[in-house]
């Protein structure tokens, strides 16, 4: 008798045990997280990275030089430029 008395009290409460009756599906008794519907939840690690690993992980980028491409400038010379500048160089811009 007890029992069911406290499992009543805490039925009431957002995020507490849910009394599963029968012929009822748990999953529309559960009360929904704060976050659940705002925000996606994303990775978190759980553990801090020790230095070692955070400069190693950061040694493997490496820059590479952009390709060059032989453009003509307005004023009729070719210039070697990143392909991402070739129309800016025609028009004058640059």
């Amino acid at each position: 008798m007890k029992v069911r008395a406290s499992l009543r009290s805490l039925k009431d409460k957002p995020g507490s045990i849910v009394v599963r009756r029968p012929g009822q599906d748990v999953r529309h008794q559960q009360a929904e997280s704060a976050l659940e519907g705002t925000a996606g939840l994303m990775a978190v690690p759980k553990r801090k990275l020790s230095r070692s690993r955070t400069r190693r992980r950061r040694a493997q980028w490496t820059a590479s030089a952009p390709e060059l491409v032989p453009v003509r400038s307005p004023s009729g010379e070719t210039v070697h430029v990143p392909a991402r500048l070739a129309t800016a160089v025609r028009r004058g811009l640059i």
